[in-house]
C-alpha cells in the first residue's frame, strides 16, 4: 500500500503516482500575454440581469430552486489551472484524480455545488413539437434560439410562467448545461410547457 492509503507512512509512494506532470506545450506566458480558452459557461449574462429583476421575479427564481444564481459573483480561472485540472480529470468516471487523492463528482456533490434540489419529476427532453411550436417561435431568431433572443424574451416577460420559462432556458444555456454555440436548447421546452 502507498503512503497515505493506510499503509506504512515511511513507505514511498509508487513511482507512477509520485511523478510530476509533464509540462504542456504552449502554456508559457511570454511577454505577459493572456491566454484564453472558449467556453459557453457564463455567469455574467445572469449577473447583468439581476439588478433589473423586481422582488416578485427574484422570489419566483428562489421558489424554483435557482436562488444561488442571484448571488453569483464574477470570477475567472487561469487557463493554466484549467488545463492542469483537465489533465487529471476523467469525464467517463466523473472524477478528478491526483496521485492517491480522488474527488468523485457524484450527483450529491454537483447538487451541493450548484445549489439545486433533487426533484421527483424527470426532465422531459422530447415530445411532440406541435405542443411547443408557439413557444419555440418566441425564442428563435433564424434557425436557432440565440441567448440574446432568450434574454430579450426574459426582459419583456410580464407573467410568472413566461418569465420562469425564459430564465430557466437562460440558466440551462449559460450556467448549468451550456451548448457548444451561443444559443439555448429548446428541447427543455417540453418540461416547461406547464
Amino acid at each position: 500500500m502507498a503512503s497515505g492509503e493506510g499503509g506504512d507512512p515511511s513507505e514511498p509512494i509508487p513511482e507512477k503516482m509520485n511523478k510530476a506532470p509533464k509540462p504542456l506545450k504552449g502554456l508559457g506566458n511570454k511577454n505577459a500575454e493572456v491566454e484564453h480558452f472558449k467556453t459557453q459557461f457564463s455567469v455574467h449574462r445572469i449577473r447583468e440581469l439581476v439588478p433589473t429583476f423586481v422582488d416578485a421575479q427574484k422570489q419566483w427564481i428562489n421558489e424554483a430552486g435557482f436562488g444561488l444564481l442571484l448571488a453569483m459573483t464574477e470570477f475567472s480561472v487561469p487557463v493554466k489551472l484549467v488545463r492542469w485540472m483537465m489533465k487529471y480529470g476523467d469525464p467517463l468516471l466523473c472524477e478528478f484524480r491526483l496521485r492517491i487523492k480522488v474527488i468523485v463528482f457524484n450527483r450529491e456533490l454537483v447538487r451541493k455545488i450548484l445549489g439545486l434540489e433533487n426533484g421527483d419529476v424527470p426532465v422531459k427532453l422530447s415530445g411532440d413539437w406541435d405542443d411547443v411550436k408557439n413557444l419555440r417561435e418566441e425564442y428563435k431568431e433564424g434557425e436557432r434560439a440565440k441567448i440574446k433572443k432568450c434574454i430579450e424574451v426574459l426582459k419583456h416577460s410580464k407573467d410568472k410562467d413566461s418569465f420562469m420559462r425564459a430564465f430557466t432556458l437562460l440558466a440551462m444555456g449559460s450556467v448549468y448545461c451550456p451548448e457548444t454555440g451561443n444559443y439555448v436548447s429548446l428541447k427543455y421546452l417540453h418540461s416547461l410547457v406547464n
